[in-house]
């Protein structure tokens, strides 16, 4: 469960988001809608650093989310971007391959339990055929479902 507690975000000391509270439970699929500038992309940009949190808490299953490591935050939660830039054109197996980056050592050698891993995740998400297509020149697949097993 993902919970928001009294969040608020600044912004050169203009509120961006004031006194948020909602929570995420797990396997549910949750929308977050609303007007441009109501502050939707500012909210999710709290759990990848981008958006700093000035008042309040973020609670992952009952931990400080604020207080966990980024590579640790990395394992435990994927945003899926809703305007990525792919550069340069790489293999989409490849370009999967990236999602496990949370969970290699500083060599980035993949095992085979990762090899698996992504395998499996292409599969599931029905790219597996599109492996050695280039990410950025593959009308067949799009960069979404490319960048879904990440999650």
């Amino acid at each position: 469960m993902l919970e928001f507690r009294n969040v608020s975000v600044s912004c050169q000391h203009t509120p961006i988001l004031n006194d948020i509270s909602l929570t995420f439970r797990d396997g549910e699929i949750t929308t977050i809608l609303g007007p441009n500038g109501c502050g939707k992309t500012t909210l999710v940009q709290c759990l990848n650093g981008a958006s700093t949190v000035t008042a309040g808490q973020i609670f992952l299953n009952g931990q400080d989310f604020l207080k966990i490591s980024p590579k640790e935050r990395a394992r435990e939660i994927s945003l899926l971007p809703q305007v990525r830039t792919i550069i340069p054109a790489i293999p989409v197996k490849m370009l999967v391959e990236h999602g496990r980056f949370p969970y290699l050592g500083f060599s980035r050698r993949k095992s085979k339990e990762d090899t698996e891993i992504v395998n499996r995740a292409m599969e599931f998400t029905h790219i597996s055929q599109y492996a050695t297509s280039m990410s950025t020149r593959s009308p067949a697949v799009s960069d979404s479902a490319c960048f879904l097993p990440w999650c």
